[in-house]
């Protein structure tokens, strides 16, 4: 049976015994013991770490959150998201404005955009450079698609960052279309 004031304090015999232990040596040893194998190292003082390096994290945390809000006023200004989401359903514009926030305050130094990396800095450029109409272009766009697509979000990522130089194009192709389809139909 074990002594109870044994456990108390630890006798030479058994200081020596636990003194060189490793931390893989010997499992049930007493607390007052167990301190003779403490890991040194340099930051064993965490307290002064600690409160030198949470403001720096928690300032860098508050300022990309506020980068964030300062890009969704900004887009939602370009695109008139009050206007837009008189026309579409608010989730639906609210999705795109979303999209682009992510895509313009991305870490990432490339994005996939029509299967190529992109670097990160003209992707941003080219969002936010989306204005009303090119939302009305999407949402064209994406109603008339159907096709089946994987990746909805790679593919409306790719279709907002194409909108502003492919919407001219678009619409000059529509006139064509519509003022070719016109001159078939007989005058009634």
């Amino acid at each position: 049976m074990i002594d109870p004031n044994k456990l108390q304090e630890v006798s030479k015999a058994n200081f020596k015994e636990f003194e060189k232990q490793t931390s893989g040596s010997l499992e049930n040893k007493l607390q007052e013991v167990s301190k003779t194998n403490c890991n040194y190292t340099e930051y064993n003082n965490t307290e002064l770490s600690e409160n030198e390096s949470y403001p720096s994290i928690r300032k860098q945390e508050e300022d990309k959150v506020q980068e964030r809000l300062d890009y969704r006023q900004l887009i939602q200004q370009n695109i008139e998201y009050d206007i837009l989401c008189q026309s579409y359903r608010p989730e639906s514009v609210e999705e795109l404005v979303e999209l682009m926030l992510d895509a313009i305050c991305s870490s990432k130094p490339y994005q996939q955009i029509n299967g190529e990396a992109v670097p990160t800095q003209v992707v941003k450029s080219r969002l936010l450079k989306v204005g009303y109409e090119h939302i009305q272009y999407v949402f064209f766009s994406l109603n008339r698609n159907t096709s089946k697509v994987k990746n909805i979000r790679q593919y409306m990522l790719t279709v907002l960052y194409n909108a502003p130089v492919t919407i001219n194009q678009f619409y000059d192709a529509e006139v064509r279309h519509d003022m070719y389809w016109g001159n078939d139909i007989p005058d009634g």
